[in-house]
């Protein structure tokens, strides 16, 4: 089950679960494949921090929507990137840290 698949009103904090524990499972098979690697890439790793990311905010607020890969629009006029928590106004280019979701939240948000 991919989130792409549904619309952002239908996506829940259970649905996004369910998919961690997919991959969780994918990322552990593929450290078992690539343990005499020193160095390898794990995508799974990387879609975990994405999807609880985006947990937080489907807990936190309704007023989101998919922007791009792996980034998503908050309250129509911020654009969050979910993997580095970096995030932009949508009609600026300079990109901004966040300390994570629910810090975000508070201070630019919740108003």
């Amino acid at each position: 089950m991919m989130l792409d698949d549904k619309p952002e009103y239908d996506i829940t904090v259970e649905d996004i679960d369910k998919i961690i524990e997919d991959e969780q499972k994918k990322s552990i098979q593929l450290e078992k494949k690539c343990y005499h690697k020193d160095i390898y890439s794990n995508p799974h790793d990387r879609e975990i921090v994405r999807l609880r990311t985006l947990r937080s905010f489907v807990k936190l607020t309704n007023h989101w929507e998919w922007y791009g890969n792996g980034t998503i629009i908050l309250e129509d006029r911020i654009v969050y990137a979910l993997c580095s928590g970096k995030w932009r106004n949508i009609y600026n280019n300079k990109w901004y840290l966040s300390k994570g979701a629910e810090d975000f939240y508070k201070r630019y948000l919740n108003s």
